[in-house]
């Protein structure tokens, strides 16, 4: 049985904003060295960007326009 695209977005949507307190959790189990995930992105940029996608995916489910926006830096 398939489910709902809404439904599965918003499971991910939570799923999502569970990540930032967890690996903040991590950071604080580490020593100062920079923590790096797969693609060489530092830590902290991740929880960010979770964060971030988090945010815009229940922008999108709650029908609201999202704002054009400027990539900065590497990718």
């Amino acid at each position: 049985m398939t489910r709902p695209l809404e439904e599965r977005l918003r499971e991910y949507a939570t799923s999502m904003r569970a990540l930032p307190p967890q690996l903040e959790e991590l950071l604080a189990l580490t020593s100062d060295r920079p923590i790096v995930i797969p693609g060489q992105t530092p830590l902290k940029d991740a929880i960010r960007l979770y964060g971030l996608f988090a945010d815009d995916l229940e922008k999108i489910l709650a029908g609201e326009e999202l704002k054009p926006f400027l990539v900065e830096g590497t990718i």
